[in-house]
This record gives C-alpha cells, sequence and structure tokens, in this order.
C-alpha cells in the first residue's frame, strides 16, 4: 500500500491508537498512523501496539530499551515550531525498574541517531497509568519531530497512550493536585497556585469517579485550596482545577485526582462484580473491604481470566500441605459494615474452581 506524503498536522493533535492492530509483525496491520515513524536495532519490532495495558482501550504503544537495544516513535511534523509546543500523554509500566521515557526531537525521524534528548520523565507507580505533560518552550535545538524513546541504562519498558500535541497556553495548566483532611463526608483539594498571579481565581469540578467535565459539582476559589463538603462515605471521587487567568483565558483542566471518602455503614442490598478494578496482583478492591493472605503474593486480587459478569472476578489462593514442614497459606476478604446485623442478612455469590484435575479442590469458608 502506498501513502501520500504526510502534511503538516494542525493543532490540537490527538492519537490514541485505537484506529490500527496490535502485534509485532507486519501482517498485524499498519502498527501506527503512516504518518508516525518508528524503528528499534532489536529482532523484535518494537514499539507496538499492545492490547494488554491501555489508557483508552483498545490499544496502548508498548516500547522497550536497553543500554544496547533502542526503539523509538516519532510523531508527525507540527503546523508549528516545536519550540511553541506542548505534549500530554499518559504512560504505564509493570515493575519499578521500569517506565522511564526519553522525550526529545528527531530531526530525521528515520535515523535514530538524530534524537536529541529534551525531558525524561519517570512513571512513578507500578501498574498505574500516569499523566505527563511537557512543554518545549526551552528547546534550544533544530527542528524535527517529538519523539519518544526508552534507550537508556538499563532494560525498560512502557506502554504510552492518549497522545496530545497543541501550542503552549497562556494559561498554563494546575499542577500538583492533592487532596487531604478526608472524612466520610468531605475533604480538602489543594493545588498549585505559585505561577499565577493574585487576581487569579480557580474552578474546582467534582464528582463520582469517571464523570464527565459538565456533568460534576463546580465550585470556585481565589486560594490555593478548597474545602469539599456534603460527600457520600465509602465513595470514589474525581476532582480537577482549572486556573481563570482572566475573562477570556482559562487554562486546560488539571490532570484528574481520585479519592476515596472514609468508609462508613453500607445499605442492603449491595452487589459487587469487581468491574471498576485494574486485574494483577498490584491491584486490589474496594478500600471498604478488607483483604488478607501470608502468601508472598498479594492474594486475593482482580482477575481478568475468570468472570461470571463482564470481564473480572476475585481470585483466591490457599495451600493445606500435607507435611508439617511445609506453610500453610490462606487468603480471605471481608465485605464492609453493613447497616443491619449480620443474623439478619444473607449473602449470594458465584464460585469456580480454577483447574478441573483432581489435584486442585475447592472449598469455601464463610
Amino acid at each position: 500500500m502506498r501513502f501520500t506524503p504526510c502534511a503538516l498536522q494542525s493543532l490540537p493533535y490527538t492519537e490514541n491508537f485505537d484506529s490500527y492492530s496490535a502485534g509485532t509483525t507486519a501482517a498485524a496491520g499498519q502498527t501506527m498512523s503512516p504518518c508516525w515513524r518508528k524503528g528499534t536495532n532489536s529482532s523484535t519490532a518494537y514499539p507496538y501496539l499492545y492490547t494488554t495495558n491501555s489508557h483508552s482501550a483498545p490499544n496502548g504503544l508498548y516500547m522497550y530499551g536497553t543500554a544496547t537495544y533502542y526503539c523509538y516513535a516519532a510523531l508527525p511534523m507540527m503546523a508549528d515550531s516545536v519550540k511553541h509546543l506542548m505534549i500530554s500523554f499518559s504512560a504505564y509500566k509493570t515493575s519499578a525498574n521500569y517506565g522511564k521515557i526519553w522525550v526529545g526531537v528527531m530531526t530525521d525521524p528515520n535515523d535514530f541517531s538524530t534524537f536529541q534528548r529534551y525531558q525524561r520523565v519517570n512513571v512513578s507507580a507500578v501498574s498505574n497509568w500516569e499523566a505527563f505533560e511537557i512543554d518545549f518552550s526551552g528547546y534550544t535545538g533544530p527542528e524535527g519531530c517529538i519523539a519518544f524513546t526508552l534507550h537508556d541504562s538499563a532494560a525498560n519498558y512502557a506502554v504510552i497512550d492518549d497522545i496530545m500535541v497543541d501550542t503552549i497556553p497562556s494559561c498554563p495548566r494546575v499542577r500538583n493536585v492533592t487532596v487531604n483532611n478526608i472524612t466520610q463526608t468531605g475533604a480538602t483539594v489543594h493545588w498549585n497556585a505559585s505561577p499565577y498571579d493574585a487576581s487569579v481565581s480557580f474552578d474546582i469540578e467534582y464528582g463520582p469517579h469517571g464523570f464527565a467535565h459538565g456533568t460534576g459539582t463546580t465550585v470556585n476559589s481565589s486560594l490555593d485550596s478548597v474545602d469539599l463538603i456534603g460527600l457520600n462515605h465509602s465513595t470514589m471521587y474525581d476532582v480537577y482545577v482549572r486556573a481563570q487567568c482572566s475573562a477570556t483565558d482559562e487554562s486546560p483542566w488539571s490532570f484528574v485526582y481520585s479519592f476515596y471518602t472514609n468508609c462508613g455503614m453500607f445499605t442492603v442490598p449491595y452487589t459487587e462484580d469487581f468491574e471498576n478494578y485494574g486485574t494483577g496482583s498490584s491491584f486490589s478492591i474496594h478500600p471498604c473491604w478488607h483483604k488478607g493472605t501470608n502468601s508472598s503474593t498479594a492474594y486475593p486480587y482482580p482477575y481478568a481470566t475468570n468472570a461470571i459478569s463482564g470481564s473480572r472476578s476475585l481470585y483466591f489462593y490457599s495451600y493445606h500441605p500435607s507435611s508439617t514442614s511445609t506453610t500453610a497459606l490462606y487468603s480471605y476478604a471481608a465485605l464492609p459494615e453493613f447497616n443491619l446485623p449480620v443474623n439478619n442478612l444473607e449473602i449470594t455469590f458465584n464460585m469456580r474452581r480454577y483447574s478441573t484435575t483432581t489435584n486442585y479442590y475447592t472449598s469455601l469458608i464463610v
């Protein structure tokens, strides 16, 4: 297939990799827009589109690098100078030593030797998406394409998704949003107000986790914090902050900050299908549940392989040895506290055993 030469990309420019086939080979389809360029000296065709982890389903861009092996992904040329641009993206890592991403500029997107490092970001949390923003106002090199690489001093993996490139705003995005003083019904939101002069006010929008802008509750503050009241206990909330630099100039919304209010009594009927959590042993469930194990693996945990509804279930593991020289292993999960005595309650659930072989037995103590 032939592609016509790519025009300069208008701004804002976005890419979420969801329009292309995933996989490492040409047979899997075009791994990203033909206006991007990518390359590696590995025998695997990094970077490639990846369905296991994505910030917006189904695809993320999976990258790998070491001191010896490189891979890079270069965006198309934009219709403005690099020095006027800002890029935001989400990134993810699966191990503490991974997630070191260099963002820079390639003067020739077909030649990795032209990659000029500008700024490195480090994904801080394991198995948790993190948002980043880099502006190129301090870039002093020649014009070229914004690019990513993981070429570094040690083995290094990361997934990148939901990229946006735009001109640097005159009213910058609010940074360092945090929440403390959390109770069952309230919390205090803080942010960094130092880049703004005293005339700037701030909009704070909050609501249940996953709410769309314009559907939450909005309050205003001229300070660098605000108290939220009237929240529901045991509930996950999202909060965003933006600056009103003037009557006609407002910043983009901050990256989301999510938090749970403190636990309270749950009412019945109560349901839980584990669909709202990431999967794997590094993820937990609702903080008003309690779980534990004496295994080195954090059982029980949300599991994506077997589910009776949706895509998730709760995966337990216990082991009763035949020899006293081997430690017995347990795992448990305790539901939240309810507003009725336990002897007034009943519980229904579905369960399955992991294997059909005779070496595996399934029992449950409630």
